[in-house]
Order: structure tokens, then C-alpha cells, then sequence
């Protein structure tokens, strides 16, 4: 039993050379920009997930262990401003809000 030669090619269309390197190009920017931006951005919005939640528990202890709730208050504003510096945050950008 023989096997048939190898098919012969038939000529590219005109204008359609090139056409693969466009599918190239398409699918890195809309597949693997995107996922690399997303996986760059995690550890960002991981670290500030912490440094809020530590702020909040920094804050309410505070709170809580002031002799008085207006002391209190006040320490526990103190705190997050001072966890705000420690991350290199504008002051105001991280604030606690607790009932007067």
C-alpha cells in the first residue's frame, strides 16, 4: 500500500498575509494584558485590605481600653492616622468612623 504525496498548497488569497500576526496581536491585548494587570494589581489591594483591617482593630481597642468613650475616640483616630503614615497614605485617605 502506497501513501499519496503531500497535498499541495494553494495560494494565499490576496491581502490575507499577515492575518495571523493580527490574531497575535488582538488576543495579547485582550487576553494576556488584561490578566497580567490583574494579577500585578493583587498584592496592592491584598496589602491594603490588611493595613485597613489593622487600623480598624488598632482603632476599636483603643477604644475600648480608654478610660472614657470621647478619650477613646480620640485615640482611636490617632491610631489610624498613624497607621495611615506608616503606609505612606495621604492624611485623610484612610479614616474610621465612630458614633460621637
Amino acid at each position: 500500500m502506497t501513501r499519496p504525496g503531500p497535498r499541495s498548497r494553494l495560494p494565499a488569497r490576496p491581502g490575507s498575509a499577515g492575518y495571523a500576526a493580527a490574531e497575535f496581536v488582538l488576543g495579547i491585548c485582550l487576553i494576556v494584558v488584561p490578566v497580567t494587570l490583574l494579577v500585578l494589581s493583587l498584592p496592592v489591594w491584598s496589602e491594603r485590605q490588611a493595613m485597613a483591617q489593622r487600623a480598624a482593630d488598632e482603632s476599636a481597642r483603643k477604644v475600648v481600653l480608654a478610660p472614657s468613650w470621647d478619650e477613646g475616640v480620640l485615640a482611636g483616630r490617632r491610631v489610624v492616622a498613624e497607621v495611615s503614615r506608616n503606609y505612606g497614605l495621604a492624611p485623610g485617605t484612610l479614616r474610621v468612623e465612630l458614633p460621637p
